[in-house]
């Protein structure tokens, strides 16, 4: 069956983070007098950007404030913008679906804010809730029915866990991992690429 749609986490396979989300979002808690403890990001990092603030502060014994959290949001996404490292080869595999007649999407739980602009035309939210949590299968699901794309002609590429499974529930039809996703063995993948340069429109 041929492919249809490519839809595509952004961190991992399109813009290489060197860590840069997990840094930068300590650093921005910094500002706001939150020291973080060792292993506190851990379970936020892939989160959607409201709920990982939201479960931060609070894990570390801070009121939670709508206007505290707009705040450091504004902080977090500046400082991520700047370290985003888009690869252009990923970049150029987009356009070349896209130029085949593919829908393409790219997933992202970041702050939108930080999205670099040559991805811009293709984000998806990871959520229809900034407060979700993990990725849910809804604003794919809903992606998918704007474009009348039937999920089993789609692809999917994520490097992590909670992509992975906001793909799979929203039944897209082939679920790739990008490079190695710590904890994804038992995850619903149908195999790895290392870069998406290594895929076809």
């Amino acid at each position: 069956m041929s492919r249809r749609g490519l839809l595509v986490e952004l961190v991992g396979p399109i813009v290489d983070d060197r860590d840069a989300v997990r840094r930068t979002l300590a650093d921005a808690l910094g500002i706001a007098g939150v020291t973080v403890r060792p292993g506190a990001l851990d379970a936020v990092v892939g989160g959607t950007a409201g709920w990982a603030l939201e479960t931060t502060l609070g894990g570390h014994g801070r009121d939670v404030d709508a206007a505290d959290i707009a705040t450091l949001r504004t902080t977090w996404s500046r400082a991520l913008r700047r370290e985003l490292a888009v690869e252009a080869e990923a970049i150029d595999l987009l356009r070349r679906c896209e130029a085949a007649g593919q829908a393409v999407g790219v997933v992202a739980s970041v702050p939108h804010d930080a999205v670099p602009d040559d991805v811009r035309p293709w984000l998806v939210p990871a959520s229809d809730d900034d407060r979700a949590g993990a990725p849910r299968p809804d604003a794919l699901v809903h992606w998918l029915a704007a474009r009348a794309l039937p999920p089993a002609e789609v692809l999917g590429v994520a490097r992590s866990p909670a992509v992975m499974l906001a793909m799979a529930g929203a039944r897209v039809g082939r679920v790739m991992r990008h490079g190695s996703a710590s904890g994804a063995e038992a995850l619903p993948w149908d195999g790895s690429v290392a870069s998406l340069a290594a895929l076809r429109p």
